[in-house]
């Protein structure tokens, strides 16, 4: 390992939700709709964790935050105000789409120049052997965000996430099916012409399949993502992605920040068992932990 895989490696800590918070939150407080003031302060508590995590001296590495306008726009000021380094990735397409599509519509580029993000974050849910079409138009509109990304001179972090089809459901789906469909993936991105900086991809059953993903993105810079799953899966997704050439890093949400939020913004207010300033520490533990995990694998790489 070298000390410029150490300061390059990016972690990044995802609280782009929308509509899945949204669920999360009614579905945690019995409400009819989200408290958007809550789901506000949620996400600068987790900006604030974020600043705890990176102030400490076991933290090594590039910092970044995923967030969103919509309910992080306090967050992206805390960030920026902070003056710690942390990169500004910022959201395109619009929450728990079955397609790539855009937050804005054909305004996304005004969109994205008013927040004045370092990076640009594109989430599209893509199987090859699903619907031609609706891949299709994903493919397009992937292209048109991109194209004006380079003339704008900001990078893009393609999310790629490869749900199953019907036909394809089932427990063996993870091992042994989604690690192909997820090559092919790319491999069909690629040859529209889509080359981001950065690939956000699901977790690998091994650290040869980690590296045969990154080795098909021919140079793109690989994250593994947490999907929402427990910790010490999480953690397994992060050790043998962080042995894999080509894998730079983790982009983590629900399994960092959940557990702190609930405690502090729904339960709290019954039990007074957790304030904010707990739920912040909670976030920057676990963050951190996540950091030190990946850093001692690539140290054995």
């Amino acid at each position: 390992m070298t000390a410029d895989a150490t300061t390059q490696a990016a972690f990044v800590l995802a609280i782009d939700h929308r509509n899945s918070l949204r669920r999360w939150y009614t579905a945690m407080t019995g409400a009819d709709r989200a408290d958007g003031a809550a789901l506000r302060a949620g996400k600068t508590a987790v900006a604030d964790g974020l600043l705890a995590a990176i102030a400490d001296p076991r933290f090594a590495g590039q910092p970044m935050l995923l967030i969103d306008e919509e309910y992080g726009t306090d967050a992206i000021g805390r960030i920026r105000e902070a003056g710690a380094g942390v990169k500004i990735i910022v959201p395109a397409e619009r929450s728990g789409e079955k397609e790539f599509s855009f937050e804005h519509g054909r305004g996304f580029g005004e969109q994205i120049s008013k927040t004045g993000p370092d990076i640009v974050k594109a989430l599209v849910r893509y199987n090859p052997a699903g619907d031609g079409s609706r891949n299709g138009r994903s493919r397009a509109r992937l292209l048109d965000l991109a194209r004006w990304l380079d003339d704008h001179g900001l990078p893009l972090m393609l999310e790629l996430l490869v749900p199953p089809e019907p036909d394809q459901a089932g427990p063996s789906f993870d091992a042994t099916v989604r690690p192909g469909l997820t090559l092919r993936a790319i491999a069909e991105l690629r040859a529209a012409g889509l080359s981001p900086a950065w690939w956000k991809v699901e977790g690998q059953a091994s650290t040869a399949a980690f590296a045969e993903l990154a080795a098909a993105t021919h140079g793109g810079r690989c994250l593994v993502l947490g999907r929402g799953e427990d910790a010490d899966a999480v953690g397994r997704w992060v050790a043998m992605a962080a042995a894999a050439p080509g894998f730079d890093g983790f982009a983590i949400g629900r399994t960092i920040w959940a557990d702190a939020l609930g405690e502090w913004l729904i339960r709290s207010g019954r039990t007074g068992r957790t304030g904010r300033g707990q739920a912040v520490a909670n976030i920057a533990a676990r963050y951190l932990g996540f950091v030190e995990t990946y850093l001692a694998a690539l140290a054995a790489r």
